[in-house]
């Protein structure tokens, strides 16, 4: 019979330039995070990381689950503009599937191109999105 024992894992997690560039940046940010999830890396980064380390506001979805069988909001492109606009966040990280459907949409890119900055995922993402919003 073999026995496994747990044993502990060590993480050394190295809080690099991007997390922490945030302190020092001209203006005072407020980031848009309502649109990652939480579980996902990209928003436990968002969500906690720069909001503890680079002590950056994180805007996110108001709670509207009252109740077990309740939903949360459901990120759409519009809004996580309207929720944008409403806290006021001056800067956005996004994944690309929400900036090829903004960039259909004028009004959109012209309030994106307003943002400190937008960050999005573009590993899988067309050349042509990328060029666009550059």
């Amino acid at each position: 019979m073999i026995t496994f024992i747990p044993e502990s894992l060590v993480f050394n997690i190295e809080i690099k330039a991007p997390v922490t560039d945030n302190i020092t940046y001209k203006t005072r940010l407020t980031m848009a995070g309502m649109a990652l999830p939480a579980f996902h890396t990209l928003g436990i980064i968002v969500h906690l990381l720069i909001g503890i380390y680079a002590m950056t506001p994180v805007s996110l979805y108001t709670p509207i689950a009252t109740k077990r069988s309740s939903m949360p909001m459901i990120p759409t492109p519009d809004n996580i503009l309207h929720h944008m606009v409403q806290t006021k966040s001056n800067c956005l990280v996004i994944i690309p599937a929400f900036l090829q459907i903004w960039a259909q949409d004028k009004r959109a890119v012209d309030y994106l191109a307003s943002l400190q900055f937008v960050v999005g995922l573009f590993l899988s993402s067309p050349d042509r999105l990328c060029l666009f919003f550059s």
